[in-house]
């Protein structure tokens, strides 16, 4: 086990863009795969990584993870292949099981079950029917993959490829945010925590530079 003195920087970041992104679709865990567009953006979120591996020397991160649904999984194969790492297969950052509500637009949830889609806009943590994951169990396996990856890699950096739900409710549980509080989470964008096995502390959200003109 490591000692309280041990950290793990995680740079998590979330796939590219997908047909469904575009059209505003709740995609949860339905396996949808990168548009164009999203293959377009993992091609320049790999360039910033060479980049930034450059400049480390032989460059920072030891390992890649991945979540297994394949939208997360082809955006980490464009950097894999940039960056010569491996990619492992993580289930512990796949997306938010959104059950029934997957493949509806909001407003077509709005038109359908009002009263539950508002409960959910208040308090997205909470499920407001049957067949949703909970906020906390995306928190608890988002949090597991932290531990997991402080016992492998102490002192070290590495690289998640995950979703903007599960990347968005670690954020909000380490930083203790308010669901009232508004948090973005875009497509291939980098976002940095720290983790000592006991708490965490995040250090850039939502960084796409890499996307700028």
């Amino acid at each position: 086990m490591p000692d309280g003195n041990q950290t793990v920087t995680i740079d998590f970041i979330r796939h590219g863009e997908t047909l469904w992104n575009r059209e505003k679709k709740i995609q949860g865990r339905s396996d949808i795969p990168l548009s164009d567009a999203g293959l377009t953006q993992a091609g320049c979120l790999a360039q910033r990584l060479v980049q930034w591996a450059q400049k480390e020397g032989e460059g920072p991160w030891r390992a890649l993870y991945s979540s297994n649904l394949t939208r997360a999984r082809q955006t980490a194969a464009v950097a894999a292949e940039a960056l010569g790492l491996e990619i492992r297969l993580s289930p512990l950052l796949r997306e938010r099981d959104l059950g029934p509500w997957e493949g509806m637009t909001f407003d077509e949830l709005m038109e359908r079950h009002p009263v539950e889609a508002r409960a959910w806009k208040a308090d997205p943590a909470r499920p407001p029917v049957p067949g949703i994951e909970s906020g906390q169990s995306v928190a608890d396996r988002m949090i597991q993959f932290c531990d997991q990856a402080l016992t492998s890699y102490p002192n070290s950096r590495i690289l998640a490829f995950s979703h903007g739900a599960a990347i968005g409710r670690l954020v909000r549980t380490i930083s203790e945010m308010p669901p009232s509080q508004i948090l973005v989470i875009d497509n291939v964008s980098i976002t940095t925590v720290v983790w000592d096995g006991a708490s965490g502390r995040v250090e850039t959200i939502n960084d796409c530079r890499h996307l700028d003109p």
